[in-house]
Protein backbone atom coordinates (compact mmCIF):
# COMPACT_ATOMS: atom_id res chain seq x y z
CA UNK A 1 0.00 0.00 0.00
CA UNK A 2 1.03 3.58 -0.55
CA UNK A 3 2.33 5.43 2.47
CA UNK A 4 0.00 7.87 4.17
CA UNK A 5 0.89 11.56 3.99
CA UNK A 6 2.82 12.95 6.91
CA UNK A 7 0.66 14.68 9.52
CA UNK A 8 0.50 18.42 8.89
CA UNK A 9 1.60 18.95 12.50
CA UNK A 10 4.95 17.34 11.61
CA UNK A 11 5.52 19.25 8.35
CA UNK A 12 4.42 22.73 9.35
CA UNK A 13 7.31 23.31 11.80
CA UNK A 14 9.72 22.48 8.94
CA UNK A 15 8.11 25.00 6.57
CA UNK A 16 9.79 28.37 6.19
CA UNK A 17 7.30 29.40 3.51
CA UNK A 18 3.73 28.46 2.75
CA UNK A 19 2.25 29.77 -0.48
CA UNK A 20 -0.91 29.21 -2.46
CA UNK A 21 0.45 28.88 -5.97
CA UNK A 22 0.11 27.40 -9.43
CA UNK A 23 2.82 25.48 -11.25
CA UNK A 24 3.64 27.42 -14.43
CA UNK A 25 6.65 25.34 -15.49
CA UNK A 26 7.95 21.91 -14.53
CA UNK A 27 11.16 20.27 -15.70
CA UNK A 28 12.19 16.68 -15.09
CA UNK A 29 10.11 14.07 -13.38
CA UNK A 30 9.68 11.85 -16.41
CA UNK A 31 8.17 8.54 -15.37
CA UNK A 32 10.75 5.78 -15.81
CA UNK A 33 9.57 2.63 -17.55
CA UNK A 34 8.24 0.03 -15.11
CA UNK A 35 10.89 -2.55 -14.37
CA UNK A 36 8.85 -4.62 -11.95
CA UNK A 37 5.30 -4.82 -10.77
CA UNK A 38 4.31 -2.78 -7.74
CA UNK A 39 1.80 -3.93 -5.12
CA UNK A 40 -1.67 -2.46 -5.59
CA UNK A 41 -1.73 1.06 -4.17
CA UNK A 42 2.05 1.45 -4.09
CA UNK A 43 3.28 4.66 -5.61
CA UNK A 44 6.62 4.34 -7.38
CA UNK A 45 9.16 7.02 -6.52
CA UNK A 46 9.30 9.57 -9.31
CA UNK A 47 12.34 11.75 -10.06
CA UNK A 48 13.08 15.21 -8.70
CA UNK A 49 11.66 18.15 -10.63
CA UNK A 50 12.49 21.83 -10.90
CA UNK A 51 9.29 23.90 -10.88
CA UNK A 52 8.37 27.54 -11.20
CA UNK A 53 5.42 28.66 -9.08
CA UNK A 54 3.18 31.67 -9.67
CA UNK A 55 2.25 32.76 -6.15
CA UNK A 56 -1.36 33.78 -5.60
CA UNK A 57 -1.07 34.26 -1.83
CA UNK A 58 1.66 34.04 0.78
CA UNK A 59 0.56 32.48 4.07
CA UNK A 60 4.01 32.28 5.70
CA UNK A 61 7.36 33.81 4.81
CA UNK A 62 8.48 36.52 2.42
CA UNK A 63 6.13 37.57 -0.35
CA UNK A 64 7.16 36.93 -3.91
CA UNK A 65 5.17 36.89 -7.17
CA UNK A 66 7.04 33.86 -8.54
CA UNK A 67 9.54 31.45 -7.14
CA UNK A 68 11.48 28.36 -8.09
CA UNK A 69 11.21 25.19 -6.03
CA UNK A 70 12.38 21.59 -6.10
CA UNK A 71 9.91 18.72 -5.96
CA UNK A 72 11.95 15.94 -4.33
CA UNK A 73 11.91 12.29 -5.35
CA UNK A 74 8.37 11.31 -4.40
CA UNK A 75 5.29 9.42 -5.54
CA UNK A 76 3.84 12.26 -7.63
CA UNK A 77 4.68 14.51 -10.57
CA UNK A 78 3.89 18.20 -10.91
CA UNK A 79 2.69 19.68 -14.19
CA UNK A 80 1.70 23.19 -15.29
CA UNK A 81 -1.73 24.05 -13.95
CA UNK A 82 -1.41 22.17 -10.64
CA UNK A 83 -2.59 24.52 -7.86
CA UNK A 84 -2.74 24.43 -4.11
CA UNK A 85 -0.92 25.20 -0.89
CA UNK A 86 2.81 24.49 -1.16
CA UNK A 87 4.82 23.99 2.03
CA UNK A 88 8.45 24.90 1.36
CA UNK A 89 11.52 24.33 3.50
CA UNK A 90 14.32 26.84 4.04
CA UNK A 91 16.82 25.40 1.54
CA UNK A 92 18.69 28.20 -0.25
CA UNK A 93 18.70 29.38 -2.95
CA UNK A 94 15.88 27.07 -4.09
CA UNK A 95 13.48 25.69 -1.46
CA UNK A 96 12.23 22.10 -1.52
CA UNK A 97 8.56 21.18 -1.45
CA UNK A 98 7.65 19.35 1.74
CA UNK A 99 5.35 16.33 1.96
CA UNK A 100 5.06 13.00 0.19
CA UNK A 101 2.28 14.01 -2.17
CA UNK A 102 2.61 17.74 -2.80
CA UNK A 103 -0.03 20.46 -2.82
CA UNK A 104 -3.01 18.08 -3.05
CA UNK A 105 -2.30 16.64 0.39
CA UNK A 106 -3.88 19.22 2.69
CA UNK A 107 -6.91 21.40 1.88
CA UNK A 108 -6.19 25.14 2.02
CA UNK A 109 -8.64 25.69 4.90
CA UNK A 110 -6.80 23.07 7.00
CA UNK A 111 -3.42 24.68 6.31
CA UNK A 112 -4.75 28.15 7.16
CA UNK A 113 -6.28 26.89 10.42
CA UNK A 114 -3.04 25.12 11.40
CA UNK A 115 -1.02 28.28 10.72
CA UNK A 116 -3.41 30.38 12.82
CA UNK A 117 -3.19 27.89 15.69
CA UNK A 118 0.59 28.03 15.47
CA UNK A 119 0.61 31.84 15.72
CA UNK A 120 -1.51 31.93 18.89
Amino acid sequence: MAERPEPLSELLPLARRVVVAEVVEAQGGETPPATRRQPIGAAPKLPEQQVRLKVQRTLLGPEQAELAAVKPVAGYVLAPGVKGPFLLDGTEPIPRILGRYGPDTYPLAVVEKALQSRRQ
